[in-house]
């Protein structure tokens, strides 16, 4: 994940294990709320994407690019049938793969819905693992704006503020999920995929 339990515990100062299965439940959701709001993967893993052209970049959804098994084209989205273009004469990673941009060279994307097909790997490491070959660690900021969240929603669960409503036989309790801190948005909109800002 984003973060690991033992970097939360770390800032908190505990050194017990009473609250290592709600952290890990937190971990697991901030990271999906933060790629949710980047609009991107931030885990490292493989996958198979579609894209359509518009100009000759496009920019997958998982960087950095750490490999890429096959990029083709196809107008009748015959993938299984149609040639890999060949990386470095068709087309490149653009400043080496760090920014999830694939250049066409000396043409344009076709510009066809969903008519380019990338599988490739990328995203950064988890927390908490060692980096592959070719792979990075996911940055301090951003594993450090996970801790920070965790720690927020833990306080949040635990706060007086839950809002508990009654019915005929009993009542039940919802927590209502903490807001980003303004730190932390800060730093996500320095992760945000590109394409999100497109309205």
């Amino acid at each position: 994940m984003i973060c690991t339990v033992s970097d939360i515990k770390t800032i908190m100062g505990d050194t017990g294990n009473d609250n290592d299965a709600v952290l890990a439940e937190l971990i697991a959701s901030i990271t999906a709320q933060f790629e949710e709001h980047c609009c991107r993967k931030f885990i490292v893993n493989d996958y198979t994407e579609y894209h359509s052209g518009c100009g000759n970049m496009i920019h997958l959804d998982a960087w950095p690019i750490v490999s890429i098994s096959s990029v083709k084209e196809s107008l009748v989205y015959d993938f299984d049938s149609a040639t890999a273009l060949t990386l470095n004469t068709d087309y490149r990673p653009v400043k080496n793969g760090l920014t999830g941009v694939l250049q066409r060279i000396n043409c344009n994307w076709p510009g066809y819905t969903d008519c380019v097909q990338v599988i490739y790997r990328g995203g950064y490491t988890a927390a908490g693992d060692t980096p592959g070959t070719g792979e990075t660690a996911i940055p301090e900021s951003l594993k450090g704006a996970a801790v920070k969240q965790c720690i927020c929603e833990l306080n949040s669960r635990n706060s007086p503020g839950v809002k508990i409503t009654d019915f005929d036989g009993g009542s039940t309790q919802k927590h209502t999920l903490a807001p980003f801190l303004p730190e932390v948005m800060k730093v996500l909109e320095c992760y945000r995929h590109p394409g999100s800002f497109v309205i």
